[in-house]
């Protein structure tokens, strides 16, 4: 029986359009009664650091580790998340603990982080009787902390921080 090669074609195609489009292949082949015996060669191997064996593939894991860097380098929503970790704020105290961030660009951002999944906008005690908006994480953005975390303990222990420290210094 014929072996068939799954290939993705990327042409022009964003992230989230390669997974879902990899994700329905693999449900097509694996579904597909075609061949389910292993392609001669190596065995498989685990799809990338962090995956469990057997799970995903090089691409599938590349992609998805590309979209979570995407997200991540979006300016703003490191120091958003890093605001937010601990408890709700109001935007005027996440303006005041973020320098250099825009009220619009702000907004913007909280937008495009709750349209994610990540922050959602609340109705909180303002603490004088009255109710205020403001802003928290959910489960999904809380769960970024880690991770985020992990990254900043890499670039202590890794990177230079001379130049950093300097500017920080003032």
């Amino acid at each position: 029986m014929p072996v068939v090669h799954r290939k993705l074609w990327t042409t022009g195609a964003s992230s989230a359009t390669l997974a879902h489009r990899y994700i329905e292949m693999d449900r097509h082949f694996t579904n597909s009664p075609v061949d389910a015996s292993p392609a001669p060669g190596p065995s498989p191997t685990v799809g990338g650091p962090g995956a469990l064996p057997g799970e995903g593939d090089a691409l599938l894991w590349t992609v998805l580790t590309q979209r979570v860097l995407s997200l991540l380098t979006r300016k703003w929503v490191v120091s958003i998340v890093r605001v937010l970790h601990d408890e709700p704020k109001r935007p005027f105290q996440m303006k005041i603990e973020i320098k250099g961030i825009q009220p619009k660009v702000l907004r913007q951002t909280l937008r495009a982080l709750e349209a994610d999944g990540l922050v959602d906008q609340i109705l909180m005690s303002d603490g004088l009787g009255g109710r205020c908006i403001a802003w928290q994480l959910t489960e999904r953005g809380r769960s970024l902390v880690t991770p985020m975390a992990a990254l900043y303990r890499w670039g202590r222990d890794n990177l230079p921080v001379g130049g950093v420290q300097a500017a920080i210094d003032g």
